[in-house]
């Protein structure tokens, strides 16, 4: 049962209430929104509705994918999906992340959540591209092409843009600005490319 924000049984303005999306039974019925009473002067008996899976799929690299976590558990998809359960949500997860990936992959990875149906994507991108020395303007424009075909699909879209690689143990001690400032700037290009395609942004910290 999803839980969402729906209007209250019969009120008026535009109130709403928290929890299950409820409809009142004698409204239903009757097809009145007279009240919570209902036309008859007794109370409405409230009855929750079933509504399906949210449909959440984790697109990306390595970190998508959960390289580094010893448990399945503890991987970024099966972790969101425990915190949606737990705030009332139904919840479908699908993990199309592949280690090594870059921004030119994401295509692929689109396509096969769009066969399957995505109402969240969250997309975790960029690391390689910087290993990869792939320019920010050619990584920004493939993830906003992946983030506006997601978006035409109706999917709702979250980006986590490219962490700062200059905290990598094996950068030598000299670069390690050199390469902060790089990832900067890249991900700062992945973020203004996923918010015009219509995406957001979280922190990669």
């Amino acid at each position: 049962m999803l839980f969402v924000m729906r209007p209250a049984c019969g009120g008026r303005g535009g109130r709403t209430r928290p929890g299950p999306a409820w409809v009142c039974q004698d409204q239903a019925r009757r097809g009145t929104t007279n009240g919570p009473a209902g036309n008859n002067g007794r109370p409405a008996t409230l009855y929750p509705v079933m509504t399906a899976p949210l449909r959440l799929c984790i697109l990306g690299d390595s970190l998508a994918a959960g390289v580094g976590s010893t448990r399945e558990a503890d991987t970024l998809g099966p972790r969101l999906a425990r915190r949606l359960r737990d705030a009332g949500h139904a919840l479908h997860l699908r993990v199309h992340g592949v280690p090594g990936a870059r921004s030119a992959d994401l295509d692929r990875q689109v396509g096969v959540a769009l066969g399957g149906g995505v109402d969240l994507a969250l997309i975790v991108i960029g690391a390689n591209d910087l290993a990869g020395f792939v320019s920010p303007a050619v990584g920004a424009r493939q993830l906003h092409d992946a983030v506006a075909r997601l978006v035409r699909a109706g999917a709702r879209v979250i980006v986590v843009p490219a962490p700062d690689l200059g905290i990598v143990a094996r950068v030598p001690g000299p670069y390690r600005q050199l390469v902060s400032a790089a990832s900067g700037h890249y991900a700062q290009a992945q973020a203004e490319a996923a918010i015009r395609a219509g995406g957001a942004v979280a922190a990669a910290g």
